[in-house]
C-alpha cells in the first residue's frame, strides 16, 4: 500500500510521514530528498539553474520511479499534485491524504522553520502571507482531489492511522494502536 501525503510546504508532510511510516512499519520516502539524491543538486539550486518547468518534469519522472510493490509513505513536494496528471497517478497508485492548514498557520510555521527555503526567506511577513494565500488558491483544486482531507493542526500519526484504517487490506494488522 502507498500513502501519499500532500499539502502546502510547512504543513507537516515530512515530519508526520516519518512518524506514520514508523508506526505502520512502512518505508518512508520524502520526494524532495529523493530528488536531491537522484539529481545530486539541491532543489533551490536546480530551480535557479533550470527553472520550475524542468524541476516539475524531473519530479514527475521520479514520482513514477518509486517502487510501488512495497508498503510506503511518500511525502510529496507542495506542488507535486498540481503538475500534469500527478494527482490522478497518485490516486490510482495509493491513498492520497491532504494535510490542510490555513495560511496564517502555514506562514507562522514557514517563518519558524529550520528548513532552508529561499522563496520564503526572501519575503517579509506581509509578502509571505500574500504569496502563500495566492499559491494555496491555485493549488486547492488539486489538493481537494485527495481521498482524505485532514485538518493538520493537531493531527498525530496514531490518529491518522485510525482515519486510514478503512483503506488497508486485511493483510495489514493495525491492532497496535
Amino acid at each position: 500500500m502507498i500513502i501519499y501525503l500532500i499539502g502546502f510546504m510547512g504543513c507537516g508532510k515530512s515530519t508526520l510521514g516519518k512518524q506514520l511510516a514508523g508506526d505502520l512499519n512502512f518505508k518512508f520516502i520524502d520526494l524532495d530528498s529523493f530528488f536531491v539524491s537522484k539529481e545530486k543538486i539541491k532543489i533551490h539550486e536546480y530551480f535557479t539553474r533550470y527553472g520550475e518547468e524542468a524541476f516539475r518534469k524531473t519530479e514527475y519522472k521520479l514520482l513514477r520511479q518509486i517502487d510501488l510493490s512495497t508498503n510506503l509513505v511518500v511525502a510529496t513536494g507542495g506542488g507535486t499534485p498540481c503538475y500534469s496528471d500527478n494527482m490522478d497517478y497518485m490516486r490510482k497508485c495509493g491513498v492520497t491524504v491532504f494535510l490542510q492548514l490555513d495560511s496564517a498557520l502555514l506562514c507562522k510555521r514557514l517563518i519558524k522553520s529550520h528548513t532552508i527555503r529561499p522563496i520564503v526567506s526572501s519575503k517579509n511577513n506581509e509578502e509571505l502571507k500574500i504569496w502563500v494565500e495566492d499559491l494555496i488558491n491555485k493549488r486547492t483544486e488539486f489538493y481537494n482531489k485527495a481521498h482524505l482531507i485532514i485538518d493538520a493542526r493537531n493531527i498525530s500519526s496514531a490518529l491518522l492511522v485510525k482515519v486510514l484504517n478503512p483503506y488497508f487490506t486485511n493483510s495489514i494488522s493495525l491492532n497496535f494502536i
